[in-house]
């Protein structure tokens, strides 16, 4: 439970946000939540040592992460105690985004904020994130060792853990994810004080097009079940509406061919939508889009094989002319059409997170 004197502040000094609705039903309407401008305080405390210390020391050695925590503490020394607590919070948060997310600060370069991670948790009563980093912490004994020295208990650094710290490790990461809420913290302590909360709620009314674009997108991706094989997906897609299913079509194609191309995107299984995407294209106006996905359809013998394996058993017999015919794709995702007609179906269908 948080603290008493928080939760109380909040409904005295500040109108609530209102909140989003399931995004995945029919007639779902997003707010743009706090949690995300917070957010963005955190990513800027990651990566102002990387700039400010850039080519001057290793980062991920003991002196380094030192020297990064200073540039981050000299940073928030400038903020109020309340400005400064949420700027460590979103830190936290941010720090313990991984697969295994407690050892970004038990075991990685980010454990030197530990004692400061804590003092914030304390401070504010936050009793749940508190006590699952004190099992963390534990974990490795005695804390007081070197990053380096607590790294070595965990891996041996080729790849290899010590089950002895990686089970227990992995355990209190797993209650981590489920238990705690850092952002959620951090916008209780906002609304105690009316001028941040203020400052902050302009910010997320202001927040730009790309920044509303990828909280839908991370929003809509919990829509879908597991799919692998074409009847799968169908199913999987026939359960969601259609502006909701328009825009998830369209951020997988956009997601695999910025990570590998399109020729990464025929290879998987989101090649298995490639019919359905060219059809959102050209309803969506993109009728120059379409075409290009459906000449890298014509790379198969038709029928088109939505099958993955089928698609994957024809690809290992490409010449290297026609892999670069899928490469050259990839413009068609790269040139912000795709973006420009998302947002405009989320606007004029009512998803748009305002």
């Amino acid at each position: 439970m948080r603290a008493a004197g928080v939760a109380l502040a909040a409904l005295l000094t500040s109108a609530p946000v209102a909140a989003s609705d399931d995004p995945c039903k029919p007639g779902a309407r997003l707010i743009y939540p706090l949690t995300e401008v917070i957010a963005q305080r955190g990513v800027a405390l990651d990566v102002r040592p990387m700039i400010d210390l850039s080519g001057t020391v290793n980062l991920f050695s003991d002196d380094g992460a030192r020297a990064a925590r200073d540039v981050v503490m000299t940073e928030l020394a400038s903020v109020s105690q309340i400005e400064k607590d949420i700027g460590l919070l979103a830190l936290l948060d941010r720090k313990t985004l991984s697969t295994i997310p407690l050892a970004g600060v038990t075991v990685l370069a980010s454990s030197v904020y530990m004692d400061d991670f804590r003092d914030v948790l304390t401070r504010h009563v936050a009793q749940t994130e508190l006590d699952l980093l004190d099992r963390a912490r534990a974990i490795f004994r005695p804390w007081g060792t070197s990053v380096s020295a607590r790294y070595a208990q965990w891996s041996d650094g080729k790849g290899k853990t010590d089950p002895v710290t990686d089970l227990p490790l992995r355990e209190v990461s797993a209650a981590w994810r489920e238990r705690a809420d850092p952002l959620g913290l951090a916008v209780e302590i906002a609304r105690s004080d009316p001028k941040v909360f203020a400052v902050l709620d302009a910010e997320r009314l202001a927040a730009s097009d790309d920044a509303r674009l990828r909280y839908l997108e991370a929003e809509l991706s919990h829509c879908t079940r597991p799919w692998w094989k074409p009847h799968e997906a169908d199913a999987v897609f026939g359960e969601i509406p259609e502006p909701q299913r328009d825009l998830i079509i369209l951020s997988i194609f956009i997601a695999e061919s910025m990570n590998g191309s399109t020729h990464q995107f025929f290879y998987n299984s989101a090649g298995t939508l490639a019919p359905q995407l060219a059809e959102t294209l050209d309803r969506l106006g993109l009728p120059e889009h379409a075409a290009a996905i459906r000449q890298g359809m014509a790379m198969y013998p038709a029928p088109y094989p939505r099958d993955t394996e089928q698609r994957r058993a024809v690809m290992g017999g490409l010449t290297e002319a026609d892999d670069e015919e899928f490469y050259a794709l990839t413009a068609w995702a790269e040139d912000g059409a795709i973006y420009d007609a998302m947002i405009a179906r989320a606007k004029e269908t009512g998803l748009w997170p305002e």
